[in-house]
């Protein structure tokens, strides 16, 4: 199995930046100091990093320390594996010095000044989403250009790139090492593997490693557990031997990327794994493997994988970069670190990353705990005398083992489980303790953590229409319905789209509601680019291109996704695609989602039964006379009416309630019921004229 390594992000004080939640984050650093532009210096310095794993690339983010006396003169390339090439600097600045910049399409516009330490978008030809083709692995290259030499003196002082990608919610890998083609072998065999995760497929990555004298023999294609077929690789005249790749919609066209690198490479027409999107990833999945030139050359199927994406995602991410020092000399032997989470979506499930620097793992208890005081214990006393922890905690994880500075997906040691946090509501206060049971024996610092909220879709619906639209002889409109079930009002909603176009910038893309609302997702005719594959969510990063970016993106407009919010998803909803330039260019409606995501609720308040003046403490006397003054002495109103049911009845009523509470602690009268007088807790009896003014702050701290 190709495992995916990672590197410590080491840009991660340098840039000031979060790091990715759910996602795959790899940092490649270099520090060449490579002198130029001055007399007796070259005029371009180049210089490279090489990332050895393969990753499935979203973002590409490149960090650059580069002393000129005249960034007016500079021009700052970067290429990736895939041999894509994006212009970061183009000698803009004027006679300002220096540049010191992450480059990020989510960055500010590209302009000086240029030494800000902070992220800007390349200035063009090419934006960073364009390096997302091909996965990361291999060496990428930056080169910086003086335009006017033997002027002014400049230095590559250092730079990064870092590649953050999406995770897969479900790996499955088999190694059979079956054996084909030769005489007395079988010219085709079928390898089988199962997928346990009951997953809706989002997208799908299949990797191969097969040994093979004349790959160009061999044709690869796969089936799901629902029966669909994707063809991978047809035969072609490449005569190279061994075939070690991974198939993906993001990877890069072949031929022109090596089979040996382990690179994403775009599977065989017709057809894309998008075509998979919507189906269930649970049950048994098969490789076809054949060698159309039998009895002339062997091959063997060493190992092959299915990464399923699922349709879960973070809907809420937080992260602190506190840098905190502890468990040393003159140190605190713990610290404890909070996140204000703000949303209040029901939790499905939690992820903590966790950055740390530690002289001694062996030492080290790290814990978790909610808004809601459930706690779960990631890191105890384990790892030896290893240092580190760089561990995104995930019920996906690998199981609790070392390493622990893998920058990898593990699951916590316990006691608890992330799946405690289930149901909860995410708002308040969410807590991170470190403590060091030997302190002043090194110590360690909590350099940072983040907290991620995912949820499911309640419902996701796809149609596949493969509408052909605006080439000569076809139309130049292509609208597709789907029909979706009575269900609960929308609370939040996105769509997904696979268009390929020759010419994107001549297309109109909207969305329909079966109460007539429109929203348009794309209109920007200054776009040559092809394709349009987004997710549309209003949570998207800002709209431009690329819009072949297999990332998540805000409608154009007019209108927002947020306009669909509140109504019955029940009916029939339409995607329609309109190339008003037909006829020069051709596009096919291929696949559309829907997905509605969960409901949006706000939980119970929590309370104390019978806590009338909502001080935190049930007192009979106290909270009797309070609730006795408010109804009739126009004293203060109770900050919680849930609280002042003193008796669970559903009735908030001063006499009864107080006299119940006077009886109950001092003539032997029955307890209040649940949440009770000791612990908080929610009513069980919700009732609609019973709520909670205020939150009660010694609930929810």
């Amino acid at each position: 199995m190709r495992t995916i390594a990672y590197s410590f992000p080491v840009a991660l004080c340098l840039l000031g930046a979060a790091f990715p939640i759910g996602a795959q984050s790899h940092t490649e650093c270099s520090n060449p100091a490579l002198s130029f532009g001055d007399i007796g210096l070259p005029a371009a310095v180049s210089d490279t990093v090489a990332f050895d794993e393969y990753v499935t690339v979203a973002e590409v983010e490149v960090a650059t320390t580069i002393a000129h006396t005249f960034i007016g003169d500079l021009t700052v390339q970067v290429t990736s594996p895939a041999l894509v090439t994006v212009t970061l600097h183009a000698e803009g600045g004027g006679a300002d010095a220096d540049i010191v910049a992450f480059w990020n399409d989510a960055g500010a516009p590209n302009g000086p000044p240029y030494d800000c330490i902070c992220a800007m978008q390349p200035s063009g030809p090419g934006s960073m989403g364009d390096l997302a083709l091909g996965g990361a692995i291999g060496t990428w290259t930056l080169v910086c250009s003086d335009a006017f030499p033997a002027s002014d003196a400049g230095t590559l002082a250092s730079w990064c790139v870092t590649a953050t990608g999406v995770y897969p919610s479900a790996t499955a890998c088999s190694a059979p090492g079956t054996e084909f083609g030769l005489t007395g072998l079988p010219a085709s065999i079928s390898e089988t593997l199962a997928v346990a995760e009951d997953l809706v497929i989002d997208d799908v990555e299949v990797s191969t490693a097969i040994a093979h004298v004349w790959i160009g023999d061999v044709v690869l294609a796969v089936s799901t557990p629902t029966g669909s077929s994707l063809s991978l690789k047809a035969l072609d005249a490449s005569d190279a031997d061994d075939l070690d790749v991974t198939w993906s919609d993001r990877g890069a066209a072949y031929p022109g990327v090596s089979l040996l690198c382990g690179c994403g490479v775009i599977p065989a027409v017709p057809g894309s794994f998008a075509d998979l999107a919507g189906e269930t990833a649970r049950g048994e999945w098969i490789l076809n493997c054949a060698d159309d030139y039998a009895a002339t050359s062997a091959g063997t199927l060493e190992e092959w994988c299915v990464r399923v994406f699922g349709a879960r995602r973070p809907s809420v991410e937080e992260c602190s970069l506190p840098g905190t020092a502890f468990g040393d000399a003159g140190l605190p032997s713990a610290i404890q670190d909070t996140i204000e989470i703000a949303a209040e979506r029901a939790v499905d499930d939690v992820e903590v990353t966790t950055v740390l620097t530690h002289a001694f793992l062996g030492d080290l208890t790290l814990a978790v705990t909610s808004p809601a005081a459930t706690a779960v214990t990631l890191f105890a006393a384990s790892g030896g005398d290893a240092d580190d922890i760089a561990v995104i905690w995930s019920a996906l994880g690998k199981p609790h083992a070392p390493p622990f500075d893998c920058a990898c997906f593990a699951q916590p040691s316990g006691p608890g489980l992330l799946a405690d946090f289930a149901g909860e509501s995410p708002a308040g206060t969410w807590t991170l303790d470190c403590e060091d049971s030997f302190a002043d024996s090194g110590g360690g610092t909590l350099d940072g953590w983040c907290v991620a909220i995912l949820t499911l879709p309640a419902l996701e619906l796809c149609a596949a229409p493969a509408l052909d639209f605006g080439a000569p002889g076809l139309p130049d409109f292509a609208a597709s319905a789907l029909s979706v079930p009575a269900g609960a009002p929308i609370a939040d909603l996105e769509v997904r789209t696979e268009i390929p176009h020759t010419f994107s910038g001549d297309l109109v893309v909207a969305i329909e509601s079966p109460a007539g609302t429109m929203v348009t997702l794309h209109d920007d005719a200054t776009i040559a680019d092809p394709d349009i594959r987004v997710t549309w969510s209003d949570a998207g990063r800002a709209y431009g291109a690329p819009y072949a970016c297999a990332c998540t993106m805000s409608p154009a407009g007019p209108g927002t996704l947020a306009d669909l919010a509140g109504s019955p998803p029940a009916g029939e909803w339409t995607l329609m695609c309109e190339d008003f330039f037909p006829a020069s260019d051709a596009g096919t409606l291929d696949v559309w989602c829907l997905r509605f995501l969960a409901e949006t609720t706000a939980l119970a308040p929590k309370f104390l039964r019978g806590d009338v003046n909502g001080n935190g403490d049930v007192s009979a006397l106290a909270d009797a006379l309070y609730f006795l003054t408010w109804a009739f002495a126009a004293g203060p109103a109770p900050p919680c009416l849930d609280a002042a049911d003193a008796d669970g009845d559903n009735d908030a009523s001063a006499l009864v309630d107080a006299l119940f509470l006077l009886a109950w602690q001092f003539a032997l009268g029955p307890q209040p019921p649940a949440p009770g007088t000791k612990a908080c807790g929610a009513d069980d009896d919700l009732d609609a004229a019973l709520d909670c003014a205020a939150p009660a702050i010694y609930c929810n701290p």
